[in-house]
């Protein structure tokens, strides 16, 4: 899994940086408006995306920000993916004949009262 690297790709105007299947940093081209890029906030004060003025703008700042925070994104995306794997992998207790253990609910008995 370590082996693998994220890959640009380009889907209508939205162009990807993709990990194991999640976007890292996108940014999409508007017409006179300028190209915003989006990326995870991990800064102080709540800001995760920008414009700037180009498409190569928006990519050298995805480069430097995964220069700044790549290795912990895709440790999140590591993450992600491990777990759903093994969400995947876990499953109900069985018993002997398979199946699934039935849910035994206990009452609670009233509390008695001290004697003195």
């Amino acid at each position: 899994m370590d082996d693998q690297v994220p890959a640009w790709v380009t889907r209508d105007r939205r162009t990807s940086l993709v990990y194991l299947g999640y976007p890292l940093v996108h940014y999409d081209v508007d017409d006179g408006e300028g190209v915003r890029v989006v990326t995870r906030a991990y800064i102080d004060g709540f800001q995760n995306s920008r414009v700037v003025a180009s498409a190569e703008g928006a990519r050298r700042y995805a480069d430097a920000w995964m220069a700044k925070w790549g290795e912990q994104a895709m440790g999140e995306v590591r993450n992600k993916v491990l777990a759903a794997e093994a969400a995947k992998r876990t499953a109900p207790l069985l018993d002997a004949f398979g199946q699934p253990y039935p849910v035994i609910e206990v009452k609670r008995r009233p509390a008695r009262k001290g004697r003195r």
